[in-house]
């Protein structure tokens, strides 16, 4: 198999999780609104989280950075302020859970407040899962095209994956299609082209088996790929 250390560069590069600051990460957190002074610290835990070498690293990280940042993420103190006011328990938004569960409640033995903490983190470590799982497909697909295409028009091909990726707002998987659509007309040559796309397809059943179980935020994706628009940082 071909090789260089033009692949290593570049695969080494796209190792990173590629996480921009507008994605659903922040609607997770709860960065929308915050001051200008928090806002520059979750744009520095995002760069932190994209130099992480692993998932377990990345979780670790964000769990202590929501512990440390709580009382200053105004979306995440409504969170608290709604669910104390209207005297309900949080929904069991823990994930991953099948969908049935998302329907019931969990025991509040806690504080309101904690409780609305332990999901925010749940959640928010669910969601980096998503995108190293995302990550994944994209790095296996441009390993897999290493042998179809020069390496000039390899780059081509993951500038433009990750170009596509970053306009989506991290929603890559909702637009995974559309963006394979785009990557496979950069490639002219119709037989290369067709080796690409079944490359493309090895790829995508090999994602299929490490497909999560049934989860809210898994049904919810598609949705908000759509009318997500940031949070202003």
């Amino acid at each position: 198999m071909r090789f260089s250390l033009f692949c290593f560069l570049f695969l080494s590069h796209v190792a990173g999780q590629a996480i921009i600051a507008n994605s659903w990460l922040c609607d997770w957190i709860g960065i929308e609104g915050a001051s200008k002074e928090m806002k520059h610290k979750y744009k520095t835990l995002v760069s932190h989280l994209n130099n992480d070498k692993t998932l377990k690293a990345q979780q670790e990280r964000v769990e202590n950075w929501i512990l440390m940042h709580a009382e200053d993420l105004p979306e995440l103190q409504k969170r608290i302020v709604l669910t104390d006011s209207n005297k309900v328990m949080v929904p069991r938004m823990k994930l991953p859970e099948t969908e049935s569960e998302m329907l019931g409640t969990i025991p509040m033995n806690d504080t309101v407040a904690k409780q609305v903490i332990e999901n925010t983190i749940y959640n928010t470590k669910f969601w980096l899962g998503m995108r190293h799982r995302d990550v994944t497909l994209i790095k296996d697909i441009l390993k897999r095209l290493e042998d179809v295409v020069d390496e000039e028009k390899l780059y081509e091909v993951k500038q433009l994956i990750f170009s596509e990726d970053r306009r989506f707002r991290n929603f890559y998987r909702p637009h995974h299609d559309v963006i394979k659509q785009l990557a496979l007309a950069r490639i002219t040559n119709t037989n290369r082209k067709a080796f690409a796309r079944d490359e493309f397809e090895r790829a995508e059943n090999n994602d299929d088996e490490n497909e999560p179980g049934d989860s809210l935020m898994l049904l919810m994706e598609p949705m908000a790929a759509e009318f997500f628009e940031g949070c202003g940082v």
